[in-house]
């Protein structure tokens, strides 16, 4: 968010000037839920060959849309689910894809090779195996989507804004498939997965994009070596528990089976060459409990979500989005009712400072301005604009200290 005491129509068109901007990068947007419903469609992105099978396996995922977006070029956030490479499903990322969808992303969840159940204990180069299969399958539908673009562009994406994610499993995919590439020093029993598989792009579908992404979201995944993050490679952000005894926070054997460096190595690497990345790690944390929001580590979750969407909303919308200290702390701020017919009341803690309000429709418009003195309750009337989102900026003349942003509903 910009800081107080400038006008976002003014780095809006700096940036717009420039050649930089994205006519979606606007107030709250991919950090806050600005439409409260989503569609939702199923495709199959590829075709692939299945485990110890000449059967053929149908790659379906789920794409979901915000309702009511008028936008015509936005990011895309692909998802894969955990299960340590043996179970799971892409449903299992339906509440990810239906939050990010609902901040204005297009959001999918995919299937991807697992090890099949009556295939017995799988070694270490079936491991292997199944995830170079998986990270081939990552790649297939991150050129579906830029294939469609070029085509008929149905779910009006911007192919230079792919972020690609998961858990477990799923963030093992997403780790290699932005970071593996053809420049990296790669072991030979990789490397025979490798060419065995169609190669670093895999053989889920043949379209001819490039499998490039701008960022990945990592929740506690790994990297077979922390050194194939490079200079050009995409920026990262991590979430992982330090006692991890699944896929490890450090250097370590992961699912019993083979070595990898997991996120604290990773981000090692990555500062080392100063790649953009942020970690965010849980003292004593361990595969799955950090991940319970009404367990040990919920706070930690928390935080950790309110960093990943800045994060992330800045790289798709770069200098957008601040992270700086806010001029009272955010959850002192109430807002009541919300949402409301006509009116909301505004509660700040006592301050002695001048404040500011500006209240932007969903489309970053800047609707009114108020000024109130010394005041810690004041009203805002709803818009002549009508029923709708907006967002309330609240700041203070002081450029070194960040708004405070609340989004509000009348209807």
């Amino acid at each position: 968010m910009v800081k107080s005491g400038f006008s976002l129509c003014f780095f809006m068109a700096i940036y717009l000037v420039a050649g930089m901007a994205q006519s979606d990068c606007v107030a709250g947007r991919y950090t806050t839920e600005m439409f409260s419903s989503v569609s939702t469609t199923t495709v199959q992105y590829g075709k692939n060959i299945g485990i110890n099978t000449s059967d053929s396996l149908n790659l379906m995922m789920d794409i979901y849309q915000p309702d009511g977006d008028s936008a015509e070029k936005r990011p895309v956030f692909i998802w894969a689910h955990g299960g340590s490479f043996i179970s799971g499903n892409r449903s299992d990322m339906a509440v990810l894809c239906e939050q990010y969808a609902k901040m204005g992303y297009v959001t999918a969840t995919i299937d991807y090779h697992l090890w099949p159940i009556f295939g017995g204990i799988p070694d270490s180069s079936d491991v292997v195996d199944v995830v170079i299969k998986s990270i081939g399958d990552m790649k297939g539908a991150i050129r579906y989507f830029k294939a469609d673009q070029e085509g008929s562009n149905l779910y009006k994406i911007d192919s230079t804004r792919i972020i690609i994610g998961g858990i477990s499993a799923g963030a093992i995919i997403a780790m290699h498939a932005g970071h593996l590439d053809t420049t990296d020093i790669i072991p030979q029993f990789i490397q025979d997965a490798i060419d065995n598989n169609g190669g670093l792009e895999g053989e889920a579908n043949f379209l001819a994009n490039s499998s490039n992404v701008l960022a990945v979201y990592n929740m506690s995944g790994a990297l077979f070596k922390s050194e194939i993050i490079d200079h050009e490679d995409p920026s990262f952000i991590s979430y992982h528990g330090t006692s991890d005894d699944v896929v490890p926070f450090r250097t370590g054997t992961a699912i019993n089976i083979i070595t990898l460096d997991g996120s604290g190595v990773c981000h090692e690497q990555a500062d080392l060459i100063n790649v953009t990345n942020r970690l965010d790690s849980v003292n004593g944390g361990g595969h799955t409990d950090i991940y319970d929001p009404n367990g040990s580590f919920s706070s930690n979750l928390e935080s950790f979500i309110e960093n990943a969407n800045i994060f992330i909303g800045n790289q798709v919308c770069p200098g957008l989005i601040s992270a700086a200290t806010t001029f009272v702390p955010n959850e002192l701020v109430s807002i009541f009712p919300n949402p409301a017919e006509d009116e909301i009341m505004v509660q700040l803690p006592s301050t002695e400072k001048k404040i500011y309000v500006r209240m932007f429709d969903a489309l970053g418009r800047l609707i009114n301005t108020r000024e109130y003195y010394r005041a810690d309750q004041f009203r805002i009337s709803r818009p002549l604009n009508g029923y709708g989102i907006y967002f309330l900026e609240i700041s203070t003349p002081s450029s070194r200290l960040a708004p405070v942003v609340k989004k509000v509903i009348f209807k």
